[in-house]
């Protein structure tokens, strides 16, 4: 359940260097359903 969330939050965070910016990504991502972010893992992750 909590998977597709980490997944994603791990995924965005590597690519910011502000600490501040990393936690504003965090907050927002924790806020997702489980739907939304398994759906913006697939775009993330198709991107590649």
């Amino acid at each position: 359940m909590r998977r597709s969330r980490l997944a994603l939050f791990f995924r965005l965070q590597a690519k910011v260097r502000d600490v501040d910016r990393i936690e504003l990504v965090g907050r927002r991502v924790a806020m997702l359903s489980r739907e939304e972010a398994v759906y913006w893992l697939s775009n993330v992750s198709s991107a590649d």
